[in-house]
């Protein structure tokens, strides 16, 4: 299961999304400037993450985990594209 960081929590996803510094809306949902969204496999330890933001929706951190790639399956299933714009 997927679970939702809060924003004073997306210091901890830095890291996982190095790969993503020239996207302006990340940046700034990372800074508290723009809405967004950040779901992690690990709280604590976060291995992989999937940001929503108004610029669109980055994935990124550890492919191999099958665990964590049958709850992002569940988790995207769960929304639809038009209800995704919805939850930023």
């Amino acid at each position: 299961m997927l679970k939702e960081l809060k924003q004073n929590e997306f210091k901890r996803v830095l890291l996982l999304f190095r790969q993503f510094d020239h996207c302006l809306a990340l940046r700034a949902a990372m800074e508290d400037n723009n809405p967004g969204r950040i779901f992690v496999d690990d709280v604590d330890n976060p291995r992989t993450a999937l940001a929503l933001t108004v610029g669109g929706y980055l994935l990124t951190g550890d492919c191999d985990n099958q665990k964590t790639n049958e709850a992002l399956r569940s988790f995207l299933a769960e929304f639809e594209v038009s209800k995704m714009r919805l939850i930023i």
